[in-house]
């Protein structure tokens, strides 16, 4: 153990052992993460994609832990990933259903907090900073944890989902509106550009580098082929980003940039995207949504046929005081 991951407030307990994972470890951590969110929520769209992706981007042997019982059995894991976020940090932090009571998730989250202090250098002076953990909203035992170590709750969060069971709606787009696929290069910028104005919006939004947005390019599960862009002439309006996870299709962002009216688009843009998720086979489709969205995002989602069925619940802690420049409110 190094002096980097000692504590005097949290210890492993004797047996066990942390260090940086490597990409052989990806399997076994990507087993142990998916058995957590069973564990929590009864189900998971976590895939062994979704957490290679996930990895893809980070430098693991800062970013990530992973906790190795007697046997060097996989039994923790933890990262708080140095990209994109520079004022909000968000973290994971799992331990195996056999092994929690012993101390191992209070040394995890000791260690991300201590990552996240060793990032303050990164954020713009002058910034509020904070890290973020969550949780299933019933998981208490978790929820007691956080709370020990000073974090309080700052947000909630649903995944929403809808089970087609036959073709879903066709989409009634608004005048002067046409749909079409993305295209890998030609709409790179123009893509990004529409996204981060339209996220604007969303609460705890900071604006991204392209860099830092481009490495979804990155993803094994990136196919431009589901990409689709509601198009107002020349000009973006909004956007479906999606990808598959094993039989759930995912829409990893949706979006409408503020010049256009909102009435009918979003759903219109989820629509489209299912009924292409049904044609491939997909049974089902899914996000992930504020619950107290700044601009009502889940009444959104419940018109086009959505309906809530897992509760996250976010809690953070601040590790250094100053302006806050994500979004909070909005000015309109």
């Amino acid at each position: 153990m190094t002096a980097e991951t000692t504590s005097k407030s949290a210890q492993l307990p004797d047996g066990y052992t942390m260090r940086a994972p490597t990409w052989d470890d990806q399997p076994a951590a990507a087993a142990l993460v998916i058995a957590c969110e069973v564990d929590e929520y009864g189900e998971t769209d976590e895939t062994p994609q979704t957490l290679a992706d996930y990895w893809r981007p980070m430098s693991l042997e800062s970013d990530a832990r992973i906790v190795l019982d007697a046997s060097g059995k996989i039994v923790g894991y933890a990262d708080q990933a140095s990209y994109r976020h520079q004022v909000r940090l968000p973290g994971w932090v799992s331990v195996h259903e056999g092994d929690r009571g012993r101390g191992i998730g209070s040394f995890l989250t000791q260690w991300a907090e201590e990552r996240g202090r060793r990032r303050l250098s990164d954020a713009p002076d002058g910034a509020k900073v904070r890290i973020q953990l969550g949780c299933a909203a019933g998981n208490q035992e978790a929820i007691d944890l956080l709370t020990d170590h000073g974090y309080a709750h700052e947000r909630s969060f649903q995944r929403m989902v809808i089970d087609f069971g036959g073709p879903p709606p066709e989409p009634a787009w608004p005048d002067g509106i046409q749909v079409r696929v993305y295209q890998k290069g030609p709409d790179d910028r123009a893509t990004w550009l529409a996204v981060e104005e339209a996220f604007d919006d969303h609460w705890g939004n900071a604006r991204s580098s392209f860099e830092d947005w481009s490495r979804i390019f990155e993803r094994g599960s990136f196919d431009p082929s589901l990409w689709f862009l509601a198009m107002a002439g020349d000009e973006i309006a909004g956007a479906s980003l999606c990808s598959m996870r094993d039989d759930m299709a995912w829409v990893g962002s949706l979006s409408v940039r503020r010049p256009w009216p909102r009435n009918g688009l979003p759903v219109s843009l989820l629509h489209h995207s299912f009924g292409e998720s049904s044609r491939r086979g997909q049974r089902k489709a899914g996000l992930s949504v504020d619950s107290d969205s700044l601009t009502g995002a889940p009444r959104v989602y419940e018109r086009a046929g959505m309906h809530a069925d897992q509760h996250t619940v976010v809690y953070a802690k601040v590790l250094r005081d100053g302006a806050e420049l994500s979004t909070e409110t909005l000015d309109y």
